[in-house]
């Protein structure tokens, strides 16, 4: 648990965020986006001409299997139903894009080879979500609850996706899409679909998700370049947990493309947040575009290992900046539930991470100056502001948390998109000569006065002892009586 509190009251803002004028609405930046997507994984993936079949990939689904988990009728189909998407929820999104063509409803499409096992890719508009709950003895087993039932309008026909990887934020009228399995055909191109025929039924691990609204200026930044959002409103769930391969779609994604929003021109200005925001809201300020002063404390090289992410961020390696935000003069408290021993207390600083792809020139040189080469750990302190992403609150261990039973500390985890350096920028930070010089000017005018005060009061002195002097010789020479 954990408390703020201070010396003044701190309520929580509600950040102002100037939107960008642009001719393009929120929808035609969401057809622009799928755009980008498909162009992206056309360019990538090259797509047989033919449905291909993945009972190979699928661990134990066959067709028989495959065609008993649909329709739901009773526990026994759902569980099914169930295991085949934690199934699909466990290949690699490549393998199976690979394997998969575009699904095509339209008058002229040429579907007919689309059978139970192939593999499509599929978008379109939600028409209507339903849920079908996963039986209890399964759901601590495969991690979700609830598989979702999305009807989606393709061209101009319906098809049914039944995924546990769509957001609880979706709603009809938003646009999704994914790559999923066929379970049931549906209707032949040559024959005529009534209101009453069964569409075409997809079973999918995950489901891309864009919203037919902007939800923040964050979102729209990053939909903008291909960012799926699914993957982004998924991060509050995780809030104060350790990173893990659950968060590595949206952090790759939004790491790859953070330095191209920041070298734009037309970006709206970031909401400026402080530290207690994103600890007390956190859920409400995933993927929000910010702005965050802090003072940098170390910086790591972190090396990237796997080959699809070293292709997706075009490189082998991040950086991760620790800072500190000052907490003005809120106090936060990190309450132990287990142990009884004193909470943690946070006062004055309060941790934050940041992870870039691309440090800004001051920060080389900073490490440069301090090791003599690109040291993959340096301990650097600069004031700088971040322009960049909110991920979430993630959780690391530290020595500090271990005297209070070795809890884990929790902090802001920002994707930087620009660093600026707010140092100033000569060696004199505050004025120093500046203030020598007025000072020194003003010693001379208290010097110059106390003289010509000097020389004033002692003539005046002079002229009173003169006068002093005659009536004291008047005096002395009164006439006798």
């Amino acid at each position: 648990m954990m408390n703020v509190s201070g010396n003044e009251s701190h309520p929580t803002p509600q950040p102002s965020v100037a939107r960008r004028s642009a001719s393009l609405s929120w929808a035609d930046w969401i057809r622009r986006s799928w755009i980008v997507v498909g162009a992206l994984l056309g360019a990538v993936i090259a797509c047989p001409a033919k449905a291909e079949e993945v009972f190979d990939l699928l661990g134990g689904f066959d067709r028989t299997r495959i065609d008993a988990c649909y329709p739901v009728v009773d526990d026994d189909t759902a569980g099914e139903l169930a295991k085949l998407s934690y199934r699909l929820q466990r290949i690699a999104p490549t393998a199976l894009a690979g394997r998969a063509t575009p699904l095509a409803l339209g008058p002229d499409a040429q579907s007919d080879d689309i059978d139970i096992g192939s593999a499509v890719r599929f978008d379109g508009t939600i028409q209507s979500i339903d849920r079908i709950p996963v039986p209890p003895a399964l759901v601590e087993y495969l991690e979700f609850s609830v598989v979702r039932s999305v009807q989606l309008q393709v061209d101009d026909a319906a098809i049914r996706v039944l995924s546990p990887g769509l957001v609880s934020e979706a709603k009809v009228g938003d646009r999704a899409g994914g790559v999923g399995v066929v379970i049931q055909p549906g209707p032949k191109v040559d024959s005529p679909q009534s209101p009453d025929a069964d569409p075409m039924v997809l079973v999918a691990g995950r489901m891309d998700w864009m919203p037919s609204q902007s939800p923040s200026v964050g979102w729209q930044l990053l939909a903008e370049t291909g960012v799926d959002l699914s993957g982004v409103a998924a991060l509050a769930s995780r809030n104060r947990k350790p990173l893990t391969a659950a968060d590595g779609d949206a952090f790759y994604a939004i790491l790859a493309t953070s330095e191209q929003i920041g070298r734009r021109q037309d970006v709206p200005v970031p909401a400026t947040v402080d530290a207690i925001e994103l600890l007390t809201d956190p859920q409400a300020m995933a993927g929000q575009w910010i702005r965050m002063e802090l003072e940098t404390v170390q910086i790591t090289r972190v090396t990237v290992t796997t080959e699809n992410r070293i292709a997706q961020l075009h490189q082998d390696h991040y950086f991760q900046i620790d800072a500190v935000a000052d907490l003005g003069n809120a106090v936060v408290k990190i309450e132990d539930d287990n142990h009884g021993l004193p909470d943690a207390v946070f006062e004055n600083r309060y941790p934050v991470s940041v992870v870039t792809t691309e440090l800004p020139a001051f920060l080389n040189e900073a490490i440069w100056r301090q090791t003599g080469n690109q040291s993959v750990l340096a301990e650097i302190n600069r004031p700088v502001a971040i322009d960049g992403f909110f991920l979430r609150l993630w959780s690391y261990q530290t020595q500090y948390m271990k005297q209070f039973g070795g809890e884990d500390q929790f902090g802001p985890l920002i994707v930087a998109a620009r660093v600026t350096d707010r140092a100033p920028a000569s060696a004199d930070p505050v004025g120093v000569s500046i203030i020598g010089w007025i000072a020194a000017v003003a010693v001379l005018v208290v010097l110059v006065a106390t003289f010509l005060w000097h020389r004033i009061t002692s003539a005046g002195d002079r002229k009173i002892r003169e006068r002093q002097k005659r009536r004291e010789s008047e005096d002395l020479d009164f006439p006798n009586p």
